[in-house]
């Protein structure tokens, strides 16, 4: 599991780490951890998708606060955990709105790092997620699909923008990713020659659909009733499905 401790206090960032590093020894799992000394280190990172876990400071020291991290953090990435180290509960309306997963009180971190680890290792274990593998420019190159934001067909060329903002011209025709990609609930064709990850999809509107990143695409007007539908079921279902697992994992 890949972790990152955002915390302007030095000593509280290794005492965190120490602490997970001493359980890491203990229970036999490997956790990879960064630190960070800042909201604003931590996002000038290309970090979406790298973490699992972030333990988020609210009372961070000059630049950006803690719910104003989580902010950005849930701008780039949906996924991962939030879980905010803080003195109070007096930012719960906040942990809601950006799906903070728990609050950890820093004068009792030691015994609930254990119990809280317990929780998100029963219900994150480990699994290969599936990935796109193509050549471009003779280099080979593999993107998981939940880091690939949309594929479009140019000529004999498949151009692929993954969640980094990265682009790749890959020699592939539409039709064979369609159908590789089709039996995903994730992806959806929004136009001949057009597939999108609906994690990415932020609104259809005026023949236009919108993606993080500041992408915008052309959709297939005579469907758009039909693509918005699919959007806004797929995005119900994913949202009742972590309502049932995070239900699951109530004590």
């Amino acid at each position: 599991m890949n972790i990152a401790i955002v915390d302007d206090r030095r000593e509280d960032r290794e005492r965190l780490a120490q602490v997970l590093k001493s359980y890491a020894a203990r229970c036999g799992h490997v956790l990879q951890t960064d630190a960070f000394s800042s909201g604003e280190e931590l996002t000038a990172t290309a970090f979406a998708g790298r973490y699992d876990l972030i333990f988020l400071d609210v009372y961070l020291g000059a630049g950006m606060t803690g719910v104003q991290t989580a902010e950005q953090i849930r701008w780039r990435d949906e996924e991962v955990l939030l879980v905010f180290l803080t003195t109070s509960n007096e930012h719960q309306a906040e942990a809601i709105h950006w799906h903070v997963y728990d609050y950890l009180n820093k004068d009792r971190m030691e015994e609930k790092v254990e119990a809280l680890l317990n929780r998100i290792l029963r219900r994150r274990p480990e699994k290969r997620e599936k990935t796109l593998s193509f050549t471009t420019d003779k280099i080979p190159v593999s993107i998981p699909y939940d880091r690939l934001v949309c594929l479009t067909a140019d000529r004999n060329y498949l151009m692929i923008r993954d969640a980094d903002g990265c682009e790749y011209r890959a020699r592939m025709t539409f039709s064979s990713i369609v159908e590789e990609l089709g039996k995903d609930s994730r992806f959806l064709q929004v136009l001949r020659g057009v597939i999108v990850n609906m994690d990415y999809l932020m609104d259809i509107t005026g023949g236009t659909c919108t993606l993080k990143g500041n992408i915008h695409l052309p959709v297939n007007k005579r469907n758009a009733s039909r693509l918005e539908r699919a959007w806004t079921s797929y995005t119900f279902e994913k949202i009742r499905r972590q309502s049932r697992e995070e239900k699951d994992d109530a004590p």
